[in-house]
This record gives C-alpha cells, structure tokens and sequence, in this order.
C-alpha cells in the first residue's frame, strides 16, 4: 500500500429504484496523519463515495485495501469496515435512544455494562476537546450540532484509524469554528485519516493537506492543497462558471428598504415581549422586532443560544410564555396550523426531520402546498403530478427523478426540494433557517438570487443564520441573539464582522 491507510478503487454504483448512476469507477488514496478533503457539487456522488468506504453502503462494484485487510466491496454483505468510523449528514440514531444507547448500537466490541458504555462515552468526550456532549440526551432532543457531536464521540470511540466525516462543519456554527479545527488538527497530529467531505471550499483550504473533486458520479482530479490555486477546484467543480465572481448587487435590497421606511403599512411580522422558559432557564428574553414586506431580516448566532427556539415560535411550533405575535398587524396564536393559514412558508433548520419526509417520492414533497390547486374534480392525475414536478425539479436544478424517494438523494438535493417548495411566487412571509446549509457554491448562490427576488416582490423574509457571513451576505438588516436576548437591530452595513462574533461568542463558554 506504499504507506497509505487506505486505497479505494474502482468504485461504481447505481440506485437500483432509478437508475441513476452516482459513482463512476471512482477511486481514492488515503494517507495516514492528514485531512483528505471530497469536494464537488450536490448530488456529485461524495456521500455516496463516503458510504460506500465506510462499508455501510454495498456498491456494484469496488476494491478497498486497508491495514485489515483486501475488501471486495461488491460482494461484502454492509456493515462498519475495521478500522473506518463515521459521522453522517443525515443522523439514522432512533429518536428515543440516549447517545450513549446509540453510540453502541450493533457494535460487537461495545462494553458489557452501562456504567461502562457511559463512562467510555463521557471519557471520549473530554479526550477530544467535545464540549456539551450528554451521554443521557436523547436523540429526539438533540438539535442539528449537538447530534452531530455526540456522533462524532460515538464514532471516536471504537478508535477508528480512517474517520469519515461528511458535512461536519454545519453543526460547529459561528462562536465554535476553532473547535472544529482544533479538532481536526489533533487528529491528524496523533496519526488519523480524516476523508472530509464538504462543499466548503474556504474549510478545504483553512485545514486539508489534499483534496479530491468529484463531478457527476467521477474522481476529476486530486491535488495536494499547497500546489493548488482555488480557482482550479472551482472550475473543476463548475465547469466555466465561477461562483466567486458573484457578488452581492445593493441597489435592490437598499431601495427596498427606502420603500419600506416610507410604507404605511403595518409589519408583515411582528414579535412583541416574547418570551419562553424552558427549566428555569429563560431562552428567549424580551423578543421585541418588526419585519416589514419586501426585506430580509437576518438574526444570527448559536443555535443553543435561542435562535432555535425562535425558530420554533415564529413557525408555530411552541407557543411562548408571554408576548404577542402579529400578522399584518392582526394578533395571532402561535401554532403551526394557523400559520401556514396566514401563508407562512417555512424551511426549517432540520432539513431531513421537519423539513421532509425521506420515504416519500421528490414528487410527493415538492406537491405538498399545491396538491388542492391542481386537483380538477377531485383527481390529480399522474401526468399532471409528474408534468409539475419535472417543471419544478428543472427549476430549482434538482437531481433526481420525480419517482425518487429522498432519502435516495444527497442532503442538498433534499435542501433544494424544501426550497423549491416553500419559495412560491405567492409568498408573503418567508421564514428560512440556514437556507443554504449543504449547498455548493453554485446552488448557494442561486439560492440567495431566490430570496432576493422574493423580497423584491414584497416578501417578508425572517432568515436565521448561524453563519454570520451568510446573514451579513444577504440580510438588509441584522441582530445577533445571545443567551435569549435579541441585540440591537442594525442596516448590515453597519454591522462590524468581530463585533457581532463577539456578541455571538459571549455566551459561549456556559453552552
């Protein structure tokens, strides 16, 4: 193996249900001690690569060479390899497991009792630098970063020499990116290969020693991060498209705003006094805000900090302790019902829970809010389904076929179908959280041209963003929540990027 950890050859791997060819005698040399980034596009094939070098996923066809052995791929019933340990994008922990009831599932080498599994859980924990990791949470009640931590101490626990994290980055938000890093470092510092996969190109090269891009189910090139000009991994990407030619045009949002300001109208959305306590804690504090038609609030900061539990009122799926909310100026009781009545369109933050159903078809998803306005008579005839579909699937740049259940198509696929679905050109108050989490730069971009548009149009747009760079990137105004408490409310020119990491981080060290 001339001193690599692993070789990966000739992988090739088609959805049997579709059709659809995702790896393309794809291949990969691992080594150890190093951070070996998969970058491409959404639906390029990488979590499907990762998968498939975990064992956990059987492709047509493939070879893996480790420490532990020469694996035939194909012929290799699934489960864990040796020595390979993984963390998800999309959590498969049971929702009422504990994480350390989760962490041994199906392992044969796990410890014999309880005390024993927690004790190595909570060990593992505190080894790695992981802060907040609850042996005894359960999964249910983990939100998107602290599942992903706990998996990710779950996965370092059984001591795997090859760790496949795929899309890590998005639970460490704004406040804990130098955890993550830190952590990475440590790991290849004590001898690991890390097989990073991520759409995150600034990431690639804050912390890879060597990067891989694939397109369209193909290995298209592999190059060592210092001999590499980031220009080259996004036409490689790409094609001819550069997405960091593109930058933000002002004049829409800030006339926007000028219309706005000389309105007399009443807010589209309007928070008064909200607040929420949840074991004698106050989560959210005096939430007091107006968003106005036809402009995009941004509120950032740490998910755990409160901006999930905003999430959760403004969409109607807790109902506040005290406070009023109000919908064109008409009070409204908070519950999910009511507010998809008054036209809330919503992307919530867990993409693959609340925001989709994984076994239903891309069809089945995107036809949720327009089944009643296509149904003549009473009957939705197939064609008529799958006419619609296919029109909308062209338009959000989908990847997938409209008979294709979801959980059959990468995570930013899966964010492109909720997206698609909830931006409909009626749209009148709009509530996205990290609307472009596990999207390439391309679809990111689209993404954000979406929203603008839909402000342009006179739709209210409450984006929660626990990336500080995309809420400056496309909010007309901007507030950072900490510790339950919303700051002051300021035009994002006026932002300074340390001042609001500082706010941001402030709380940091009791979460």
């Amino acid at each position: 193996m001339a001193d690599a950890s692993a070789i990966l050859k000739g992988v090739g791997h088609t959805w049997p249900t579709t059709g659809v060819q995702v790896c393309r005698n794809a291949s990969l040399r691992l080594m150890p001690g190093s951070v070996h980034a998969l970058v491409g596009e959404n639906g390029a094939g990488k979590t499907t690569l990762g998968h498939i070098l975990a064992g956990v996923l059987r492709p047509d066809s493939g070879r893996l060479l480790t420490g532990f052995g020469d694996f035939n791929l194909a012929k290799r019933n699934p489960g864990f390899l040796p020595g390979v340990g993984l963390v998800r994008q999309r959590s498969v922990w049971p929702p009422n497991l504990t994480a350390w009831e989760a962490a041994v599932l199906g392992r044969s080498e796990r410890p014999r009792r309880r005390i024993e599994a927690v004790n190595l859980f909570q060990r593992t924990a505190e080894q790695w630098g992981l802060s907040g990791v609850d042996p005894h949470a359960r999964a249910a009640g983990m939100d998107a970063a602290g599942r992903q931590r706990a998996e990710l101490t779950a996965a370092l626990m059984f001591k795997p020499s090859i760790l496949i994290l795929d899309e890590p980055a998005s639970a460490w938000e704004e406040g804990r990116a130098d955890e993550f890093f830190n952590l990475l470092k440590t790991l290849k510092t004590s001898g690991h290969t890390v097989l990073l996969i991520t759409h995150r190109l600034r990431d690639v090269f804050r912390i890879a020693d060597t990067v891989t891009v694939m397109r369209q189910g193909f290995v298209v090139g592999t190059h060592e991060i210092d001999s590499v000009e980031l220009e080259t991994i996004s036409t490689e990407i790409f094609g001819d498209w550069n997405p960091y030619e593109h930058h933000r045009d002002t004049t829409e949002s800030d006339s926007g705003i000028q219309r706005i300001n000389q309105s007399i109208e009443p807010p589209r959305l309007s928070l008064a006094g909200v607040e929420l306590e949840d074991s004698g804690r106050k989560v959210l504090s005096e939430m007091t805000f107006d968003l106005n038609s036809g402009e995009i609030l941004g509120i950032t900061g740490l998910k755990e900090e409160g901006l999930g539990v905003l999430e959760d009122v403004v969409s109607g799926n807790v109902k506040p302790d005290s406070g009023r909310m109000m919908l064109d100026g008409r009070l409204v009781s908070s519950d999910p019902i009511t507010m998809r009545e008054k036209g809330l369109r919503y992307v919530p933050s867990d993409k693959t829970g609340r925001g989709a159903s994984l076994e239903s078809t891309l069809a089945e998803n995107l036809i949720l809010l327009e089944s009643r306005r296509l149904t003549r008579r009473g009957l939705l005839p197939p064609s008529t389904i799958h006419r619609w579909t296919e029109n909308r699937r062209r338009e959000g740049d989908i990847e997938g076929k409209t008979g294709q259940t979801l959980n059959e198509l990468s995570g930013g696929n899966i964010q492109k179908v909720i997206l698609q679905r909830e931006l409909t050109q009626d749209a009148r108050l709009i509530v996205v959280a990290d609307p472009t989490w596990g999207l390439d730069e391309k679809s990111r971009q689209r993404i954000h041209g979406q929203l603008r548009s839909a402000a342009g149009k006179g739709a209210a747009i409450l984006l929660l963003a626990s990336d500080l760079d995309e809420a400056m990137e496309l909010s007309d105004r901007m507030a950072v929540l900490s510790g339950g408490r919303l700051s002051e409310i300021l035009n994002t020119s006026s932002w300074d990027r340390e001042a609001a990491m500082r706010l941001i981080a402030d709380n940091l060290e009791t979460v």
